[in-house]
């Protein structure tokens, strides 16, 4: 049976681990960070605020309401997860993927998930685990899994 893929995230740390549920242990595979996503829009100093795009349809016009320059850092850390969850994906060495983070990034995370990660999407759950390493954090994501296990009964 495959590892699963967990995501422990939040707006400006994430970890990728690889989870045997024969195990129960979290692998690390890969450490990414974004601290420019905790900095508030006046110090960044990106300029104005402008639009971001909502229709990626060729030839859509549709425009979001403006955006700040912290969301959209936020925003460009959530696709650069995903990116890096669809490409682990892609050697085929893993098997479904749990996200863990808090809201509203989870959200973020999940939006920008490419189609092969959200067949594989498991779970998503709405819990900033970011805090916790080792057998701490092994413990919550083994204890959220089985949570999960037993709501799907």
């Amino acid at each position: 049976m495959k590892p699963d893929l967990i995501l422990v995230a939040n707006a400006a740390d994430a970890w990728l681990y690889a989870h045997s549920t024969r195990e129960r242990g979290l692998l690390m595979l890969d450490t990414l960070h974004a601290p420019e996503s905790r900095l508030h829009s006046h110090e960044l100093d990106t300029g104005p605020i402008g639009h971001e795009r909502s229709d990626s349809r060729p030839g859509g016009v549709m425009l979001a309401s403006r955006m700040d320059a912290q969301h959209k850092r936020q925003l460009a850390f959530a696709r650069h997860l995903a990116q890096r969850i669809d490409t682990a994906l892609q050697t085929h060495a893993y098997g479904d993927v749990v996200l863990f983070a808090a809201c509203p990034f989870l959200g973020k995370v999940k939006n920008a998930l490419g189609p092969d990660a959200r067949k594989a999407l498991r779970d998503a759950v709405p819990l900033d685990l970011t805090h916790f390493d080792g057998d701490e954090l092994s413990r919550r994501v083994n204890n959220a899994l089985r949570s999960g296990v037993d709501n799907a009964d």
